[in-house]
């Protein structure tokens, strides 16, 4: 079966980030699939016996094609833009 590893994610509304800090030992960078949505992160790594699985909720809303992640020494970083909070489809109407 797989394991759901240990993850913190750091929200950081001053830069307009999220990052996430998780940790996946005996496994290669190459090993690991992650998908990403505006609300959601799945991650997938398998090497030998140590298989991982999850999906991992975001706190707020992010742009998943601003995702950059790093691998080193058994920590996955990835670190995501907060969605721009736009009203989209949605604009005032004034009353005469």
């Amino acid at each position: 079966g797989y394991r759901e590893p240990l993850y913190d994610q750091i929200l950081d509304r001053e830069k307009g980030t999220i990052k996430l800090l998780i940790e996946l030992p005996g496994v290669e960078k190459e090993d690991i699939k992650l998908e990403a949505s505006e609300e959601r992160l799945f991650l997938q790594a398998e090497r030998d016996s140590k298989r991982y699985k999850c999906s991992i909720d975001f706190k707020e809303a992010v742009n998943p094609n601003s995702a950059k992640a790093n691998y080193k020494n058994g920590i996955l970083e990835v670190i995501f833009e907060l969605k721009e909070k736009t009203n989209k489809g949605s604009f005032p109407i004034r009353v005469e």
